[in-house]
This record gives structure tokens, C-alpha cells and sequence, in this order.
């Protein structure tokens, strides 16, 4: 973490969307006199009981991306007559935001209260491991701001290197003495390096790909993305499992959520070489649907079709927020366990248009339901196993987050099963004598 200084950046604000252009080309017009960096701001979002107007994001956003290439984005929310508004970021106006950011190529900083913060934890941390467009935080409090929240919490965030503070003499003070956290390894609920993202062009307006963030991995609009693991494919006997934790989020603008039936997150195992995939549906494979609704469905899609083996097997589960998951393909057999599963705290938001039970139960009271399906398949045809490849099933109507996304090889599980044999044999011979 780091302070703002005076002497630091050249910042520009624009204060109306009828200027962004003008203001914009007048500093296109001078940017070789420059010798600092630019922060381009505008008040982007609406704060509660807000008497000023915000700046258009769109607007703001493509004409900055277009004239001032290399300067960094910053967006704000308007100031409120209400000092105690809180203008907290839920995973709906986290995952709006990114319809704004997604194709951008520049440093975006977000320019939010430090009570604003203290409520956005989980999303701001979300948001700032992402690796493009690299995001920061600018954390703003005078002497009158008005905070409700422990600002030790600060110091969970792991991405705190990209924030930023433009505080009074008070409360630099006090972030002074903020006690940092142990230095420990924390195991990243996403290895971004060991997964490829594929994006397929698409016909909808509305924002549809994959974002992937240390964090999580957030699957948004329509089902034209696919996530590829790159671990290395092993010879059969052996097996691999995949593993994770899935927030289905419905749209926020939807008063019903009436999706297809088939919405969901997809698991796919295949044998098709990974350069000739052109599509985020893959033919020929075997699927794990998980569905928002908490139907569960392992299909058999290969095209040898043989009569000894079942097309599909199937589950339900309540519905539920989220769903937890661990998947084994063992070459001849895909096994499915799925069970609900409490959401984080900052997780809650929106998702509970997905279910009908009384807010008034405490979340750690929430019964945890399980399913477990297995399907026969046949083994293929190189003796190897299957790739996968992980993408949405249905329409644009949900969108999903998922964490704690773990693919363990058949030659990691195969190192751990030699390791407990070599163990039982040494502590037999140990007992023996």
C-alpha cells in the first residue's frame, strides 16, 4: 500500500458528459507537453441522494480509450448529500462494471470512499487480481468521512499493492499503524497460468466472455467461452479430477428469471485436438452439467455409440445460490459429487433470487444437500485421457462465478498413491520388527 502525493500524477476530472470530447481533445491536442502521467476522472455512478449528475460511462470511457491511449481511466461515484450513503459494490454492478472494462488495454483506477471499501472486500479483490485491464483502488477520506466498518480489514485484501490512499493527515495516521497480515503463502483460488480462455465471437449486444481473476473466474452472458486446462493429458489406467465452487447470479434487471433449462455450467470431457476447437460446445464428449436449478446431468455425447453404455445419468438438488463440486474421470467411468454450499458473505448479494427460503436464517443453519451420479464410457480411442474444458450451457439470463477451481493431473494422483504405498509397506516392515 502506498499514499498519494500532491506531486504525483496530473489528474483531470470531468465533471459532465457534454465535455468528455472537448476536454479530451484539447488534451490530445498538448499531451507531448506532459512529463508526468495522466489520470483521466469522471463520476462515472450515482450515489445515493446525489444532486450531481454522472458522466456517462460509455462515452467517457471510448473516447478516452480512442485520444489518450496511455493514460489511466479513473471512475468515481458522484458526491452525496447523505454523508452516511453507502455505495457498495455487489457482484451485479461488480460484473456491470466489467462490461465497461472488458476490452480496455489500460490501467483503470477505481476512486471509492473508504466506508464504500470497507462493504466491497470481496469484489474489489476480485476485481483487482485481474491481470487485464490491470485495475487499482484509489481509497478517498477526509477528516468528516464517516466509516461503520473495521478499516483493519483493509489488510486482508492479498492484491494491496494496488491501492492507493488520498486521505487527510487523520486517517494516514491510522493507516500507518495498520497491522499487515503474517507473511504467508495463501493458495490462490485460481492458477490463471494453468488454464487457456477461449472466446468465440457472438451475435448478442450484451457482454458475453470470460473473465478470469486470481480469485475466480466470472462466466457472464451468453455461452461463447470456453476455459481449457493446460495440464498434461496421461495414458490410461490412470485418472484426473476437477474440482471447484460455482455463484449462479441471475440479472439483476430480470423481475422473474425465466433462463432455459439448460442453464448452467458445463464441464466437458473430449478428445478432439485443442487447435481444431471451433466452438465453445464441444461434440463428441462427455458433459457434467451443473445447473442453475440444481439439476444435475452427466451425458454421454460420443459419437461411437454402443448399446452396453447409458446415454446420461441425472440428479437433483435444491436450488441453491451455490454449488460445490468434485469430478473424477477415471478413462471408463465419470463420477459427479455436487452439494450445495454456503456462499461467501460478500457473496450473498443478488443470488437470492434463485431461492425462496427466509432471509431471517442464519447462513451457517442452511442444511448442505449432496448428490453423487456415476456414468459408464467408453475408453478412448488413443488410450489416453480425455482433455476439458469448462464453459456455460444455456442463455444469457445467469451468470456464474467460480472459485476455488482446482485440476489435479493423473500423475499428481498417481505420485500420491505411490507415496501411500511406499508409506504402508514401511510402516509394516516398522511393525514387523
Amino acid at each position: 500500500m502506498s499514499l498519494i502525493h500532491p506531486w504525483g500524477p496530473i489528474r483531470i476530472s470531468v465533471r459532465t458528459t457534454d465535455v468528455v470530447r472537448p476536454v479530451l481533445q484539447h488534451l490530445y491536442a498538448s499531451r507531448h507537453d506532459f512529463t508526468a502521467p495522466i489520470i483521466i476522472h469522471a463520476n462515472t455512478f450515482t450515489s445515493k441522494d446525489s444532486m450531481e449528475k454522472s458522466v456517462d460511462p460509455i462515452i467517457f470511457i471510448e473516447t478516452v480509450q480512442k485520444l489518450l491511449p496511455e493514460a489511466t481511466i479513473s471512475l468515481g461515484w458522484t458526491p452525496s448529500s447523505n454523508y452516511a450513503a453507502l455505495n457498495r459494490l455487489d457482484w451485479s454492478k461488480t460484473f456491470r462494471l466489467m462490461s465497461y472494462l472488458s476490452d480496455l488495454r489500460q490501467p483503470v483506477m477505481l476512486t471509492m470512499n473508504l466506508n464504500d471499501v470497507l462493504h466491497s472486500l470481496e469484489q474489489l479483490e476480485w476485481l483487482l487480481g485481474i491481470n487485464e485491464p490491470e485495475i487499482f483502488l484509489l481509497v478517498k477520506a477526509d477528516a468528516t468521512a464517516f466509516v461503520d466498518a473495521d478499516f483493519q480489514k483493509l489488510s486482508a485484501i492479498s492484491e494491496n499493492d494496488k491501492i492507493l490512499f488520498d486521505v487527510d493527515d487523520g486517517w494516514r495516521r491510522k493507516l500507518r499503524h495498520l497491522e499487515p497480515k503474517p507473511p504467508k503463502k495463501r493458495r490462490r483460488s485460481v492458477e490463471p497460468e494453468k488454464w487457456k480462455n477461449r472466446i468465440f465471437p457472438s451475435s448478442h449486444s450484451m457482454l458475453s466472455t470470460n473473465i478470469i481473476s486470481k480469485t475466480g473466474i466470472a462466466f457472464l452472458g451468453w455461452p461463447n467461452a470456453l476455459l481449457l486446462s493446460n495440464n498434461e493429458i496421461q495414458n490410461y489406467p490412470s485418472k484426473q479430477s476437477i474440482s471447484g465452487k460455482i455463484m449462479f447470479h441471475p440479472k439483476r434487471q430480470l423481475r422473474e428469471i425465466t433462463p432455459l433449462r439448460d442453464s448452467g455450467m458445463l464441464v466437458q470431457f473430449f478428445e478432439k485436438n485443442l487447435l481444431t476447437i471451433d466452438s465453445p460446445k464441444i461434440d463428441d464428449s462427455v458433459t457434467v452439467l451443473i445447473g442453475f436449478d440444481g439439476r444435475i446431468t452427466i451425458s454421454n455425447n460420443l459419437r461411437r455409440s454402443d448399446p452396453l453404455y447409458y446415454e446420461s445419468s441425472s440428479g437433483q438438488l435444491p436450488k441453491s445460490p451455490c454449488y460445490e463440486f468434485k469430478i473424477i474421470d477415471k478413462g471408463w467411468k465419470i463420477d459427479a459429487e455436487v452439494w450445495t454450499s454456503p456462499c461467501h458473505s460478500g457473496m450473498k448479494d443478488h443470488s437470492q433470487k434463485l431461492i425462496s427460503s427466509s432471509s431471517s436464517n442464519p447462513e451457517n443453519e442452511i442444511p448442505i444437500y449432496r448428490t453423487f451420479l456415476s456414468l459408464d464410457t467408453p475408453i478412448s480411442r488413443n488410450r489416453k485421457l480425455r482433455n476439458i474444458g469448462i464453459s456455460k450451457s444455456g442463455d444469457g439470463a445467469i451468470d456464474f462465478l467460480l472459485q476455488e477451481l482446482e485440476h489435479s493431473d493423473a500423475a499428481s494422483i498417481q505420485n500420491l498413491s505411490v507415496f501411500c504405498v511406499l508409506f504402508s509397506i514401511v510402516f509394516t516392515f516398522i511393525l514387523r520388527v
